[in-house]
């Protein structure tokens, strides 16, 4: 697994950008820099990820990503 591809696509489980949602979604960034995935080196975000962007809590987790080697791409 080389490529992760993850979709800013609300689905309604999240009624807020609470703490729950800001959860979830470092959840899934703490995995993608894990060295439980060694191959992975590039991680695609599709959609509108502004909130992710603009926001102060995302700095550590962009930053873990590419600390882990990981090359980011945003596409909308």
């Amino acid at each position: 697994l080389t490529t992760v591809r993850l979709h800013a696509a609300s689905n309604g489980f999240f009624a807020d950008e609470g703490n729950g949602f800001w959860q979830h979604i470092e959840s899934h960034f703490i995995a993608l820099s894990s060295t439980c995935l060694p191959a992975l080196k590039h991680v695609v975000l599709h959609g509108d990820w502004g909130f992710l962007l603009h926001n102060n809590r995302s700095h550590s987790l962009m930053k873990r990503l590419l600390d882990a080697g990981r090359r980011v791409e945003l596409i909308d």
